[in-house]
């Protein structure tokens, strides 16, 4: 039953503290943006409203290839 309770409540804070994330409300409509160059598997750049911007996705998990301290990190397929 604890780790049940413990579950619940990792279940429940998982999204708490993303100050940078923006809540669309609901609203599903997309927007149009170019996508200047792909980073890694989870990261690209692009333009939004003139402004370059870089994309990180959720959920998804990849090695990095340029990441600032560590650099390139192996692929578990290699």
């Amino acid at each position: 039953m604890k780790l049940a309770t413990v579950f619940l409540l990792a279940l429940l804070t998982a999204g708490c503290g993303l100050a940078d994330s923006i809540d669309t409300g609901g609203n599903s409509n997309q927007v149009p943006v170019e996508v200047l160059s792909v980073i890694d598997g989870d990261t690209i750049r692009i333009l939004y409203d003139g402004e370059k911007t870089t994309v990180r996705y959720l959920l998804i998990d990849t090695p990095e290839t340029n990441h600032p301290r560590f650099g390139e990190q192996p692929s578990p397929l290699r």
